[in-house]
């Protein structure tokens, strides 16, 4: 029998199902939608000036807030534009980290900082990707000129840029979620856009990622093209790879009972994954996007997974926070054991290829 323990905290997704709440929200939309578009036009006009830089600059963000797989996009990029042989530097906020200013993440040759000091995706993406440099800092612009004068950046990949307008960008590359009807969308705080669709028109290239079917994508598109004449388009979804403990080293699971834990925006996209493997998921354990877990939540979890025989499985940036409690008294003999594990992820596209992943880079 599968017990089921969804620990989940309330998050925006949960609270947009509610029509009542969306109700309430919808007149401050046009309050958010009229902010977002004086913030353009600020740029548009002059009255912010637009900075560029030396280095070929390729923008990954979305329209909604989270959720649309920018890291495994963005690590995508860096992997390919690095095996062409271009020196390529990621440039990210650093959501969640608990430093201030420009942190060098990485080098290239994996993290010079705490995940604390990175948060937890560019830690991930300086773990993973190697010969790919990761700054964070809140003034992308101050980042770019980093990049280029200490590291000889060719190309830099801004991590979550649509919005970032400061620092022109050679590629916009705007990702779109399959599960989420665009006839169904509205501005934040009633919905999830952080633009209204109109701003696709400013995309290059739109990837509409966690895509089942060529059926599904074609009929995305004919919806999202209305609203750009120039993107081109493309397919991808998230396959899950093998799973990996905390010391990196592939472990293969038959029957064994498995405990999930997660800390993302679209939980329920973990927990299909973990089903598509066949696993014997018994208990989930869902938090808000990038929460820090305390030393309490983690040692209930882990008591709870050893009282069933249990594997506690998580994401790859979950794991990264987690590691951090490697030396913590109540939790070290649980992550010792082998038992706490990660599920990696390998996008596959379901289109050709999208052209900036192998022609050369424009002058």
């Amino acid at each position: 029998m599968k017990i089921t323990d969804q620990n989940c905290q309330i998050n925006i997704d949960t609270l947009l199902e509610n029509q009542i709440f969306r109700n309430c929200l919808a007149p401050f939309n046009c309050f958010y939608g009229a902010g977002a578009y004086l913030h353009l036009l600020s740029y548009q006009s002059g009255l912010k000036k637009r900075h560029s830089s030396p280095a070929f600059v390729v923008s990954v963000g979305n329209l909604s807030v989270g959720g649309t797989g920018k890291t495994p996009i963005v690590m995508e990029l860096g992997r390919r534009y690095i095996e062409k042989g271009l020196r390529t530097a990621v440039l990210s906020r650093g959501y969640g980290r608990r430093s201030k200013g420009n942190v060098i993440v990485s080098r290239g040759q994996g993290p010079l900082a705490t995940v604390q000091d990175s948060g937890d995706e560019p830690f991930l993406i300086a773990s993973l990707v190697d010969g790919l440099a990761v700054l964070v800092g809140s003034r992308r612009v101050e980042l770019a000129q980093l990049a280029c004068r200490e590291l000889a950046a060719q190309v830099l990949i801004l991590d979550d840029g649509f919005q970032h307008l400061p620092l022109e960008r050679n590629l916009d590359i705007v990702l779109w979620d399959a599960n989420d009807d665009p006839e169904r969308q509205s501005l934040l705080p009633g919905g999830r856009l952080r633009e209204p669709l109109s701003a696709l028109g400013r995309a290059d290239h739109v990837i509409i990622t966690k895509v089942d079917s060529l059926s599904r994508f074609d009929n995305l598109k004919s919806k999202l093209a209305k609203y750009s004449d120039k993107a081109d388009f493309s397919a991808c979804r998230f396959r899950p790879g093998r799973l990996r403990n905390a010391s990196d080293q592939f472990v293969e699971l038959a029957s064994a009972p498995v405990v999930s834990l997660c800390a993302i925006a679209r939980p329920e996209s973990f927990a299909a994954s973990l089903r598509s493997l066949d696993l014997n998921l018994i208990q989930s354990h869902a938090y808000p996007d990038h929460h820090w877990f305390s030393e309490k939540e983690l040692r209930q979890i882990f008591a709870s997974a050893e009282e069933n025989s249990a594997y506690v499985v998580t994401t790859a940036k979950d794991m990264v926070r987690i590691k951090e409690y490697a030396n913590a008294t109540g939790l070290s003999p649980f992550l010792a054991s082998g038992k706490l594990l990660y599920l990696t992820q390998d996008v596959e596209w379901l289109t050709d290829l999208p052209s900036f992943l192998f022609s050369e880079l424009p002058e």
